[in-house]
């Protein structure tokens, strides 16, 4: 792969117009991270467990739960009404490893019952080990994972949690990954059970075509990341022997954002509960955290957790306490230490720490642009127009263009999303555009910042709608690569790469030329959130 590289001749230092320090609100968040991260209290119960439980569906179908209770000493059930607390509801095989052995993990197992909570664990309809006794013959055998029909049934969990004689009809959901995205799902669906008042999910997408199987329109490739091999080891993961085979197969019917899609998506706007949402910098499903960011800043009863980790990762962006104080807060109502907005985990980890802010992005951070100037330069200013062009090959490779800065001066931290505008022309009717950014050391060592950001050139418009591009057209395409927070040091510089392939994508792009055009009045740029490095 060839690659297209120089540097700018101006410190970037001179490039921004910083923020300065954080203002008194976000400051004094900054202190509740060390009593959110000690909350406790006293394990006041034993545990009572019912096993094996068939719990009827609207349809009559049965999913096979385990309900744990809080105990007294002797071992019998507790008196009194308890909230609720629905666990990893996922579609996982009941007995398959390695998912049969995460009831040991705080998160999926049943010791918030020590705490005071009824904790209920179930599988969806179809995996392995579920129970039966649908109506509907075909829902029995098949799993289908966050579709329409998992999430009724996921509505009726919820509900025949809360109407229980002893819950106090005050229920709350938790989980990762899969059970993170029904978390989701039945918080953002309308209606969404009334008895649902707190979700915690972590490592999870809100919208499973652009997070999941279509990032910018682009197929996530079998042999890429979790995302393009879930559906491929869909059979080993539930137990269900056709899903391996069925599921990519659906995926691949459905190559815009048409009603199958829409189905498996929300707005968060939607969600109806008090919400944590936890993720990794690294994680596939990191974009999510950004199309949630408008509702958490609209919001009293929404708080964000970003952590340097990669997918379903449980490291200092996941602390047991945390998730406890959310529940005592929205389910017990509880007074706990005060959420900031957001907290934030300052990357790279050597010499990283948590940081606290009342919104996301940071309202310090001032958005500065960079210019592609000729020769892979990224600038303050525009300079003389130009034009770069690579190639995308017929044997499903590309060149790349790289874009770098002078080393920074001072450090500073980029802390959000990046936004990137081409203007740009492709030789066929159609392209993909990748664009990712690394850290860039004195010795030349490249840390990658995360996630890239993904678009299929005909989806610049719509993901319903494709529009076939006009060869050798220029257009103004506009990419976003997801939220970062992450400390550029004094000496180090930031590096943009466009390429058309990836290892996560499937390298479906016409074979030609793309031309990326610089300076003058058709500028590419690079909008990078910067605020000043704190110590």
């Amino acid at each position: 792969m060839k690659n297209i590289l120089i540097y700018s001749s101006i410190m970037c230092s001179a490039l921004v117009a910083c923020g300065g320090s954080e203002n008194e609100t976000e400051a004094e968040t900054g202190a509740t991270i060390p009593a959110l991260y000690s909350y406790s209290r006293p394990d006041t119960f034993g545990i009572n467990k019912t096993a094996d439980i068939l719990l009827p569906m609207r349809d009559g179908f049965n999913l096979t739960c385990d309900l744990y209770r809080p105990a007294v000493a002797d071992g019998s059930l507790a008196s009194g009404k308890f909230p609720g607390i629905v666990a990893a509801y996922h579609g996982y095989g009941r007995t398959m490893p390695p998912f049969s052995q995460v009831g040991e993990s705080f998160i999926f197992s049943p010791a918030l019952a020590r705490k005071g909570y009824n904790i209920l664990r179930c599988q969806t309809r179809g995996s392995q080990g579920t129970g039966g006794g649908s109506p509907a013959p075909q829902s029995v055998e098949l799993v289908e994972p966050w579709q329409k029909q998992e999430q009724i049934d996921n509505y009726d969990v919820v509900e025949w949690l809360g109407a229980q004689p002893f819950s106090t009809g005050r229920i709350g959901q938790v989980g990762g990954s899969y059970s993170a995205i029904t978390s989701l799902l039945v918080a953002g669906r309308q209606p969404s059970p009334p008895s649902l008042k707190a979700i915690v999910p972590y490592s999870g997408a809100t919208d499973m075509y652009l997070q999941f199987a279509y990032p910018g329109g682009i197929r996530t490739a079998e042999n890429g990341d979790a995302r393009g091999a879930w559906a491929y080891n869909c059979s080993t993961l539930t137990g269900e022997e056709s899903c391996s085979t069925r599921l990519p197969n659906e995926w691949a019917a459905h190559p815009t954002y048409d009603a199958y899609w829409e189905e498996q998506a929300i707005d968060p706007g939607e969600i109806s509960a008090a919400t944590l949402y936890i993720n990794g910098y690294h994680d596939i499903f990191i974009a999510a955290a950004d199309a949630i960011t408008p509702t958490l800043n609209a919001r009293d009863d929404f708080s964000m957790i970003l952590g340097p980790k990669g997918h379903g990762a449980v490291g200092t962006d996941l602390k047991e306490s945390v998730i406890l104080a959310w529940f005592d807060k929205w389910l017990r109502q509880d007074s706990v230490p005060r959420f900031p907005k957001v907290i934030a985990f300052e990357e790279p980890v050597q010499g990283g720490q948590d940081r606290a802010y009342s919104s996301w992005p940071p309202r310090s951070v001032v958005n500065t642009t960079m210019y592609f100037q000729a020769d892979g330069v990224l600038n303050s200013q525009p300079g003389s127009s130009h034009t770069d062009t690579y190639q995308v090959s017929d044997g499903n490779t590309s060149e790349d263009l790289l874009y770098t800065t002078q080393p920074y001066s001072e450090a500073r931290l980029l802390a959000g999303p990046m936004n990137v505008t081409l203007d740009v022309a492709f030789s066929a009717s159609d392209g993909n555009l990748i664009a990712s950014v690394s850290d860039v050391s004195p010795d030349g060592t490249e840390a990658s910042l995360g996630l890239a950001g993904y678009l299929k050139a005909s989806h610049r418009e719509s993901h319903k709608s494709p529009t076939p591009l006009v060869p050798n057209q220029f257009y103004s395409i506009n990419i976003t690569i997801p939220s970062k927070h992450w400390r550029i040091d004094a000496g180090h510089r930031l590096r943009l790469k466009i390429s058309s392939t990836d290892s996560v994508v499937v390298s479906d792009a016409p074979a030609g030329t793309v031309s990326i055009r610089g300076g003058g009045a058709q500028a590419s740029v690079l909008v990078l959130p910067l605020i000043e490095s704190r110590k």
